[in-house]
């Protein structure tokens, strides 16, 4: 059985919650705390999601431009349980493995933006990355992360608030597959589904420029 996250040593995962900043021309950053959000553990799940089959499969070879992938749900999903699942292949004829580069995968709100705060704190999302395993079951170590929206003052401009939307970058070495499964929502309403955006680029890491 070879885990691919676990052969490679140098290997480090980090998932962090980035700002997204709704209406305003500044680049301030705030970071979303984890917290509980309102859908259940069970429904959208580590395990549920690992089993699925996935709405999307993308092949990333543009390696040597750097360009980037980015795949957009459509604003109703229900893969495991108000899920959207894309599986991802590093190509690796055009690039082959090498600990010079490292592939981020974001995942974000894709809908409209929340201009109050009631509409803000109405948005949650969640997020789980797998590494792939030769062996059954196929995809192994999730990485979860979960996240509702948040009104913050605007740094410099007073008077001045914005949304900070649910946003997860995960920094992964290259490996030969990588799922992904997310979910954004309305909290209230009966919890529907937000349109999700998914997008993959690859870098060179700052020790090999």
């Amino acid at each position: 059985m070879t885990n691919h996250r676990l052969s490679r040593h140098s290997f480090k995962l980090a998932c962090t919650v980035c700002a997204a900043l709704s209406g305003v021309g500044c680049g301030a950053e705030s970071t979303v705390a984890e917290e509980d959000i309102s859908f259940t553990e069970e429904a959208f799940s580590n395990s549920s999601c690992a089993a699925v089959s996935a709405n999307v499969s993308t092949i990333h070879p543009q390696f040597q431009t750097l360009s980037n992938t980015t795949v957009t749900s459509p604003t109703t999903y229900n893969n495991c349980s108000k899920g959207y699942v894309v599986d991802i292949t590093h190509s690796e004829s055009s690039f082959g493995y090498s600990d010079n580069w490292r592939k981020e995968v974001t995942v974000s709100w894709a809908g409209a933006s929340p201009t109050t705060q009631q509409g803000c704190e109405d948005t949650e999302g969640s997020a789980i990355l797998y590494d792939y395993d030769d062996s059954s079951p196929h995809w192994v170590s999730p990485e979860r992360k979960s996240a509702v929206g948040q009104w913050v003052k605007v740094s410099g401009v007073p008077g001045l608030w914005t949304c900070t939307l649910p946003r997860f970058t995960y920094t992964v070495y290259p490996t030969p597959y990588t799922r992904i499964a997310g979910t954004m929502r309305r909290i209230s309403g009966g919890n529907p589904t937000v349109a999700v955006k998914f997008t993959v680029a690859y870098t060179l890491v700052p020790s090999a420029l």
